[in-house]
């Protein structure tokens, strides 16, 4: 029930973000500030994922693939990134349980689905031919996902860490 609220949450998000860009920025932030309160782990594999998206999607503009109407990301689409960074890190324990390889190519067609969706509704033009944009976006998601999966497997395995050690140390001091 979780991961069908926290995803049902983001499409919402994703919606909202797509739908009213800037006149939608303070609630995107409160968003954002809502689910950093709620999901105080992770912030800094957020910001980590949500960089590396942005970096590349800026490459993307910058390349012509993607035109938002400016030479950069807009400020909406940044904190898209935010909200897909902190969505992924919120479901990680799910994510790192399934084999890479399958996750990394459905986030490649579900990223390449998700910029088709976007630029049937206006958000965003794609520069070159419907079958070349897909292409180039499908590569560049599964990239994503293969990075996201990474980060988020190095992460798990940290917490874990960090959680033996503090279950250790609640044991030591228990038996003083």
């Amino acid at each position: 029930m979780r991961v069908v609220l926290i995803s049902v949450a983001f499409n919402l998000f994703w919606l909202l973000a797509v739908l009213g860009q800037h006149e939608a920025l303070p609630y995107l932030v409160l968003a954002l500030l809502v689910a950093s309160i709620l999901e105080r782990k992770g912030i800094a594999v957020v910001l980590l994922i949500a960089l590396v998206g942005i970096a590349g999607d800026s490459l993307l503009v910058l390349l012509g693939f993607l035109d938002f109407g400016a030479h950069h990301l807009p400020l909406w689409f940044c904190l898209l990134w935010v909200g897909f960074s902190a969505y992924v890190v919120s479901l990680r324990s799910l994510l790192v349980s399934k084999p890479v390889i399958v996750l990394a190519l459905v986030g490649a067609f579900g990223g390449a689905a998700s910029y088709l969706a976007g630029e049937r509704l206006g958000a965003v033009t794609f520069n070159y031919s419907l079958p070349v944009t897909l292409s180039v976006l499908f590569l560049a998601w599964f990239s994503y996902s293969a990075f996201i999966l990474f980060v988020l497997h190095r992460f798990a395995k940290k917490e874990n860490v960090w959680s033996s050690w503090q279950r250790d140390t609640a044991s030591e001091q228990q038996e003083h």
